[in-house]
């Protein structure tokens, strides 16, 4: 039969998702501790150069059909259920009603370790070579650093050095996120981010240190129209790739200037992009 004589194929891609539960078809495990996962070749390769390459016959692990990662169970349960369904959960992973998860400690679900889940993610996709599951884990960790509790936190630091040394400067999306945050907190509540914890966090992580000192000497503070209040600014490229400017030179009209929220405007916590994108004027300090 021709397929210019199909005309239905009697499949529901919708029930692929039951099959990372069951396990049926599986042709590939993948080891992590004491869990092996049973996953299928076709997903894990639909996405990921690194997947294609591991699973070919010209590598043990294609030939053995079985990869061992370092990773915890937790965080590589989440990287299965994204590539089946396209989203990771943050709660906890136990709780899920796919079978093989169930016994899996997972700590990253808890509120005050948000930040190390979306971290690991976003390290875990850059070494897969998963660019959907770099975007939602940059997009869910820019989310989760609105709130500046994380700063009151004793382990602050150590988030900083894994961020570090997880990533590269050319993908330095949560590293810069990072360096805004603190400049934005230590604009208005100084005494939240102690001297005590930045110096540790330089001590162990020295190239944190120098962007540090580069985000206060070399970015500049817009005042947020509504409260007068200086906030810090984060400067990225734009979509069509024109390079770092404030205002896309393509006119695409999405903000191209981002910016944390001080505590005053009615909009506690959030980000507010350029007036480019009609959310709110920003005037720049000093002018």
């Amino acid at each position: 039969m021709s397929l210019e004589n199909v005309t239905s194929l009697n499949f529901n891609f919708d029930n692929l998702f039951s099959y990372l539960s069951s396990g049926q078809f599986a042709d590939f495990e993948i080891v992590c501790g004491d869990f092996t996962f049973k996953a299928h070749r076709i997903i894990l390769c639909q996405n990921s150069e690194y997947f294609r390459r591991l699973t070919s016959q010209n590598w043990k692990e294609g030939q053995q059909a079985k990869a061992t990662f370092e990773e915890s169970p937790a965080i590589i349960a989440r990287l299965l259920i994204f590539l089946y369904k396209g989203s990771y959960p943050e709660g906890d992973i136990a709780q899920s009603a796919i079978e093989q998860f169930q016994n899996i400690e997972d700590e990253l679900c808890r509120p005050n370790q948000q930040l190390w889940l979306h971290a690991r993610m976003y390290a875990l996709a850059s070494m897969l070579d998963l660019n959907d599951l770099f975007d939602a884990a940059r997009i869910a960790f820019h989310k989760a650093i609105i709130s500046d509790a994380w700063l009151s936190q004793e382990t602050w630091p150590d988030l900083v050095h894994y961020v570090y040394t997880s990533t590269v400067p050319s993908e330095g999306h949560i590293r810069r996120r990072i360096l805004c945050s603190i400049k934005h907190v230590m604009s208005y509540n100084a005494e939240k981010v102690t001297g005590c914890s930045v110096e540790a966090a330089i001590r162990i992580c020295p190239s944190f240190g120098a962007d540090l000192v580069m985000t206060f000497i070399g970015k500049k503070l817009y005042k947020c129209g509504s409260c007068g209040r200086e906030a810090a600014v984060l400067f990225h490229k734009c979509s069509h790739g024109a390079g770092n400017a404030e205002i896309c030179s393509h006119g695409c009209g999405k903000g191209q200037l981002e910016v944390l929220a001080c505590n005053g405007c009615c909009q506690k916590n959030g980000l507010v992009i350029s007036d480019r994108s009609g959310k709110r004027k920003l005037e720049l300090v000093g002018q």
